[in-house]
């Protein structure tokens, strides 16, 4: 019933279609369709005699023409309302309310004015705003707007959409004897608004090749509206701007908050806000995250893997959520690894990482490799890691986080807190660091001994347990 289309701010006309035509007066109904037009009787009304008008409830039946309401007439027993299908596109209303948005037809009851009221979803009567119906009589010269009709109606949701509950359970049709009153049901239109989070102006190129937009920090470049009779689900992870990629910025995410620092979780609603006593609702401020550069956002399990399954890696990384990788495969190490890379943590953790080895002779096995001068790995926190690692002795060297490291590589407020080593030894001879169930220089390879390591870069890993099977 409702659409939620992403872009540039923009009016929408929403067109409902009314079908005429009855089964046994197909080709009869076709014809009086074509001849109709809003607010200009049929010439011909000849066996027309049932009348149905539609109210508007306060909005507009005709974009720029604030009709209240319009009476149109039909055959008896025609069918008068079927929202959803294109069988008949020669008559449509459409629809408009500042600050609203059309939530469908409500068959309105009649006051004891003779006014038309109808049911909200909630049960709650909505007094149409119009004047009464219009001086018009019936077949047996009755005048409309003082007839009670037989059929009564409410809105109610089905599966999150809203539809109208008739007592008869079908969709009314015309009756001679019985004028029928349909009103507009309206909701609060809700916009979310998505802002730009940034450090400077961003430029959005089309992918049509068309015009290119420009938006400085804190602008909203694009919306959604939504009724809300149900509420709208967010995707963090998507542009919110559809056929536009930003010009040297990467997406980061969507966040609940200026400073970007609540990312929208996975599957977040957004809730309809209440409308104040003039019938409006607050817009809902969504911030879009875009960082200077090419970077990778990690959003979960998979994208952890991606990053640290990789041989030789030089690609940029920001860590959006707390990723638990409990349950995920184990990362193999049967290589040696070579890391250029950058990963921003943004202050979250990841857990639960588990990585498993069997190295050939002669290579070294870490976490991260060999760490180059240009690695800069930043505000995180890794927890409750599990390395298994089975080798014959020989020169293979197992080091829990680096294999060698650069002069230049950035370390900042990194910690691994929790890890459980198992490292079965077999064969003869020495196996790099470890051996005969003992183990020196096991953190951090290189020149430096472990100590001299944490000087230098501080202390990194708390609660280890190593247990080395010769």
């Amino acid at each position: 019933m409702k659409s939620h289309k992403r872009g540039m701010i923009q009016l929408k006309r929403i067109k409902i279609i009314l079908i005429l035509a009855c089964v046994s007066l197909t080709a009869f109904a076709a014809a009086l369709i074509c001849a109709c037009s809003i607010g200009e009787p049929s010439a011909n009304t000849e066996g027309l005699d049932a009348y149905v008008t539609y109210y508007s409830n306060g909005g507009e039946l005709q974009q720029g023409n604030p009709m209240m309401y319009q009476t149109l007439r039909f055959a008896d027993g025609a069918p008068i309302l079927d929202i959803g299908t294109d069988t008949v596109k020669d008559i449509t209303f459409a629809l408009s309310k500042s600050n609203y948005e059309f939530g469908g037809w409500a068959y309105a009851e009649l006051d004891e004015g003779g006014k038309p009221i109808l049911t909200d979803a909630q049960g709650q009567k909505l007094t149409v705003r119009d004047s009464g119906s219009p001086d018009m009589l019936d077949s047996n010269g009755r005048e409309i707007n003082e007839q009670e009709k037989v059929f009564s109606a409410q809105v109610k949701m089905e599966n999150g959409s809203p539809v109208l509950a008739f007592k008869d359970g079908a969709h009314p049709k015309a009756d001679k004897d019985n004028h029928i009153y349909l009103a507009a049901y309206w909701v609060p239109s809700v916009k979310i608004n998505y802002v730009v989070a940034a450090d400077d102006a961003i430029t959005f190129a089309p992918a049509d090749g068309g015009d290119k937009l420009t938006f400085q920090p804190d602008d909203v470049f694009a919306n959604d509206n939504f009724g809300s009779f149900n509420e709208f689900t967010l995707k963090p992870d998507e542009m919110p701007l559809d056929g536009y990629s930003p010009e040297g910025y990467s997406f980061i995410n969507l966040y609940l908050d200026k400073n970007c620092t609540n990312p929208v979780p996975d599957g977040y609603k957004v809730a309809k806000p209440q409308p104040d006593e003039t019938g409006k609702a607050e817009s809902v401020t969504i911030y879009a995250r875009f960082k200077e550069g090419e970077w990778t956002p990690l959003r979960d399990a998979d994208d952890v893997r991606s990053m640290l399954g990789k041989s030789n890696n030089s690609d940029s990384y920001i860590l959006v959520y707390d990723i638990d990788m409990q349950g995920a495969s184990a990362i193999r190490r049967n290589e040696r690894v070579r890391s250029s890379f950058t990963l921003e943590g943004e202050n979250h953790t990841i857990k639960g990482l588990n990585f498993a080895s069997t190295p050939g002779a002669g290579l070294s096995i870490s976490m991260f490799g060999d760490i180059a001068a240009t690695t800069k790995i930043k505000d995180v926190t890794f927890e409750d890691i599990t390395f298994t690692l089975s080798a014959s002795r020989g020169s293979c060297s197992f080091y829990l986080l680096f294999s060698t490291f650069a002069e230049g590589a950035t370390i900042e407020n990194v910690k691994v807190d929790g890890v459980e080593a198992t490292v079965t030894l077999t064969g003869s001879g020495a196996i790099g660091n470890m051996q005969l169930g003992y183990k020196s220089n096991w953190l951090y390879g290189g020149s430096s001994t472990d100590a001299e390591f944490e000087a230098a870069h501080g202390d990194i890993v708390v609660n280890e347990n190593v247990t080395i099977n010769n």
